[in-house]
């Protein structure tokens, strides 16, 4: 073979892994390769503070919706997206929701004549939490009244989004019994949500030491409940109480 030949031969093969190397480098600059830092916690900050801590942990953050929650202050981030503590990469946009200042009104459904099931569910997918459920005589176990604040509430009224309402409830003396569901390994809202589709009313979760910011409560999941699942012949408007931790040790998350 020609030394010419081979010697153009030998700088194809340099050149090629000069390129190569090359856009190793590139592409590890470009993405931060390697560099990855812990998302900060932005919930119940302001977004203003949000800015401040965004530039001193050295990721970004951008307001990308608005809800309304009565339990988180107004006018500061209710969640973000990645999660507090996610390994994200140096300059990283976090977005966030943030709690509304101001309710917005909305229109108040009709649950009245349904099943406790079905008004549970319909008030909770238009955002609205189901507070107690007081049951009274009645004749076929049917959402009597709807509630907001001890007073009834009509159908097509203007109310504030995020409302709890007490459902007044007809108790069927034949029917006046049902069993506690398995609830465990589920967040707070989904589990508060099947007991009380199941007639039943929950005492105020107990969150333990590992939750220890609004975040932490967000995510947490029951690790513990009483009555324990599938316990059966609970008379209807009873109480559950609900355990919650973010320690893996219990929830199982390891």
């Amino acid at each position: 073979m020609p030394k010419k030949l081979i010697k153009n031969i030998v700088l194809i093969f340099v050149f090629v892994a000069a390129l190569l190397i090359l856009s190793s480098c590139m592409l590890r600059w470009v993405t931060n390769h390697g560099k990855c830092i812990e998302a900060p916690d932005f919930t119940s900050l302001t977004p203003a503070e949000c800015e401040v801590l965004a530039k001193e942990s050295g990721v970004r953050v951008e307001v990308i919706d608005t809800t309304y929650v009565r339990s988180v202050r107004r006018g500061c981030i209710f969640t973000q997206d990645p999660a507090a503590g996610s390994m994200v990469k140096k300059n990283r946009k976090i977005r966030l929701v943030v709690n509304a200042s101001v309710p917005r009104k909305v229109s108040m459904p009709n649950v009245v004549e349904c099943p406790v099931r079905q008004a549970v569910s319909d008030l909770t997918s238009k955002g609205f939490i189901v507070g107690r459920l007081q049951y009274v005589p009645g004749y076929d176990d049917r959402v009597q009244a709807q509630l907001i604040n001890g007073k009834n509430v009509a159908p097509g009224s203007t109310v504030e989004s995020g409302s709890v309402v007490d459902l007044r409830v007809g108790f069927d003396p034949l029917c006046s019994t049902t069993s506690a569901p398995d609830v465990r390994g589920k967040r707070s809202i989904q589990a508060q949500k099947e007991i009380k589709e199941r007639s039943l009313n929950v005492r105020r979760p107990i969150y333990d030491s590992s939750v220890r910011s609004y975040a932490d409560s967000i995510n947490a999941v029951v690790w513990r409940q009483t009555p324990e699942a599938f316990t059966t012949n609970l008379t209807k408007g009873s109480e559950m109480t609900i355990w919650l931790s973010v320690d893996p040790a219990k929830t199982g998350l390891e």
